[in-house]
């Protein structure tokens, strides 16, 4: 793999989420106009709970099609990671129906009552996506996903303002973003069919209940895995919120939008490319991966100083120049969190070839002991009576042990790629 390759491959993608958030923003000022407050807040609680659960929609499974070194087993893990998300989807379809205004009332939100069923649909559409992606990962096919991106964002446009004229509010913004999540999976599983029938032809389901059986660690700690993850990032805000108020909730969260969400797009690219490169290096090239991965991650700790130095130096006068003398706090937080800004966006995109080399194992406990010293080390701070400031405090080094304890772990286990038993150990 080339170094202009590789950075080409980033660009792409980097760009394509660019554009595509770009047009959303154009829209937003359009929906709040012709959206109420309420329906827009529906909408808020509709894509925060089904980001939250939708990671651990093909329970895992879909990281294990990076995994095997022959495409016909790969196209199995394919199916199913499909079958799994069907199924998921279809439970949860269960769960939210069956009394769809208890269920509205636990998301918080009413008005979501009658709307619920589309929840359900907009899940199977984001797992379809998350599993077309890691096949086109795997194929290195970073062109169609940046294509992906776009048109998602489109089809959310055009739909949610054109479906206000047709449907009562919040139908049709929910219903946008169900299509929009259709049109991504939809687009990049219409890519990937061509040499999915080719190397699939003739599957049966003895082999893809043998590829189901040979990977179920995968749900087994990999979806737990993700869960804990992805609760120990978005429980802080909440937590802060129910025990210092909504108002230091708020500095936290516009901090962590505002720093956190670009370096996120740039570090979510990184880590598609860099996951597709090492896999394929896995399957066919061991000896390459060491250096790719000493390559990424040098890069990446350049990259991050910057931002982060900004973030030490001068964080509390940057976000009261940019948002206002009474955001200052949010830089104040910021300020405190910037090492461990900089140790996640280093270690996101490198640590997930723990999966690729199926040390999930290791990744759960890890995130178990990060999510402990995240969410437990916010209570206890409290408990004893200490500042917001504190918990932040605590949130920064949670965070940085369990980012560098991922990145590190990574590095343990690509460096010992030679012997397998104690990659997986």
């Amino acid at each position: 793999m080339s170094q202009p390759s590789f950075l080409k491959s980033v660009a792409k993608i980097s760009a394509a989420t660019v554009l595509g958030q770009g047009l959303l923003f154009l829209v937003a000022p359009v929906l709040t106009r012709i959206y109420s407050v309420e329906a827009m807040g529906a909408l808020g609680v509709f894509s925060s709970f089904l980001s939250s659960i939708v990671i651990v929609g093909a329970l895992g499974y879909e990281k294990a099609i990076l995994v095997p070194s022959d495409s016909r087993k790969a196209a199995s893990v394919v199916a199913v990671a499909g079958v799994a998300t069907v199924a998921s989807g279809a439970l949860l379809a269960v769960v939210l129906l069956w009394n769809s205004a208890a269920s509205a009332a636990l998301l918080g939100s009413a008005s979501l009552a009658p709307y619920l069923w589309i929840l359900p649909i907009s899940f199977v559409g984001a797992g379809i996506y998350q599993v077309a992606s890691a096949w086109s990962i795997r194929e290195k096919e970073f062109a169609a996903i940046a294509q992906t991106k776009v048109a998602q964002s489109v089809v959310q446009a055009v739909s949610q303002v054109g479906l206000r004229w047709l449907l009562p509010p919040p139908a049709g913004l929910l219903i946008g973003d169900a299509l929009s999540r259709f049109a991504g999976g939809g687009k990049l599983l219409f890519a990937s069919l061509p040499k999915l029938k080719l190397v699939a032809k003739g599957l049966g389901a003895g082999e893809i209940r043998a590829s189901a059986r040979e990977f179920i660690d995968y749900p087994r700690f990999t979806a737990p895995a993700a869960l804990l993850h992805q609760a120990g990032s978005t429980l802080p805000i909440l937590l802060v919120s129910n025990l210092y108020g909504v108002q230091h909730a708020g500095w936290l969260s516009l901090g962590i939008r505002m720093v956190l969400g670009p370096l996120a797009l740039l570090g979510s690219a990184i880590a598609q490319v860099f996951t597709g490169h090492a896999a394929e290096m896995v399957r066919e090239n061991p000896d390459r991966l060491k250096a790719l991965f000493q390559k990424t991650a040098t890069r990446l700790c350049l990259l991050g100083i910057l931002p982060a130095m900004v973030l030490l130096f001068a964080g509390p006068a940057m976000f009261a120049f940019v948002f206002g003398p009474e955001w200052e706090q949010a830089g104040r937080y910021m300020q405190i969190l910037a090492g461990a800004v900089w140790v996640q966006f280093v270690a996101g995109p490198i640590f997930p070839i723990l999966q690729v080399l199926q040390a999930q194992r290791t990744v759960f406990w890890l995130d178990v002991v990060g999510f402990v010293a995240i969410v437990g080390g916010i209570f206890a701070v409290r408990r004893a009576g200490g500042p917001a400031e504190s918990a932040v405090m605590v949130q920064a080094g949670g965070t940085a042990l369990l980012y560098g304890s991922l990145g590190i772990a990574a590095w343990i286990a690509v460096r010992r790629l030679d012997d397998p038993e104690k990659v997986a150990a």
